[in-house]
């Protein structure tokens, strides 16, 4: 290979690392753009239909990802001191979420975990638990540092944002962790709205393809209640589902392709 050979696979190996090291860890909830400023998902409230907490759990020994998205203001209230305009609020890279199971970090996009006021960025928490967690509720609180006339760290959930982030960590063997194997990386986003629910909720879908997929609910026993086949649209969706005919309890609701599933809780409440 001559030097100019050289010189051009240098290029494409630097320009390959370049773009690796920039593919966001996580992308914004579209469904929240035209949404108040926050963080999203709310943390729980008992009672609160719109407030929907962690609802995917986590299961030892296998990959976990869930995102918060952020939507930030141009001000900030200070508990004592007032409202003041708001520059940027940030996480630093290690310790703003405490509470975590061993096993479980989290990144931000931007990657700087750095959020310009009247922007949208988000948050993930990934990674694999091992079997030396507890399998029990972890209550996670994060801390965000807003940047305004003075530094302050706010906390979420809060004064702000009350209520509760609890992440489930369940055994290898709960009916929630066996329900999916492989996850359906065509969809970044499921989530049913209300939930709790006691009739009609609304299946969000976020998904980066348009195809044909299968939507089933199935009890924690895994018995189908309802399945019908999807053709769902690049972006934002929207998938009603009734439930005003299921006795109280957890479901599973389930989108897949094939071997490829996603799937989520849904709690019905009639």
């Amino acid at each position: 290979m001559g030097k100019l050979g050289q010189i051009l696979v240098a290029f494409c190996c630097f320009f390959a690392v370049v773009a690796q090291a920039q593919t966001p860890v996580c992308t914004p909830n579209v469904l929240y753009t035209d949404s108040a400023v926050g963080v999203y998902p709310r943390p729980y409230i008992a009672g609160d239909p719109y407030s929907k907490g962690i609802e995917k759990p986590a299961c030892i020994g296998k990959p976990y990802s869930f995102v918060w998205t952020l939507k930030v203001p141009d001000s900030v209230p200070i508990a004592g001191l007032g409202t003041f305009p708001l520059d940027s609020a940030s996480l630093t890279l290690t310790g703003a979420i405490s509470g975590l199971p061993t096993g479980i970090t989290y990144a931000c996009n931007p990657p700087n975990c750095t959020f310009k006021k009247r922007t949208i960025g988000c948050v993930v928490l990934s990674g694999t638990p091992p079997a030396t967690n507890a399998v029990k509720d972890y209550n996670l609180v994060i801390t965000v540092k807003v940047y305004t006339i003075i530094a302050t760290n706010i906390t979420f959930p809060g004064a702000i944002a009350p209520g509760e982030y609890i992440l489930k960590l369940l055994a290898a063997n709960n009916a929630l962790c066996t329900t999916a194997t492989t996850d359906l990386s065509e969809v970044s986003q499921m989530q049913a709205v209300p939930n709790p629910t006691n009739g009609k909720t609304a299946i969000l879908i976020e998904s980066n393809v348009s195809d044909k997929f299968t939507f089933t609910v199935t009890d924690l026993l895994g018995r189908t209640v309802y399945e019908v086949p999807l053709s769902i649209q690049a972006g934002a969706n929207a998938v009603e589902f009734d439930a005003s005919h299921l006795p109280n309890g957890v479901y599973i609701y389930t989108l897949s392709k094939g071997s490829r599933v996603q799937s989520n809780k849904l709690i019905v409440n009639n």
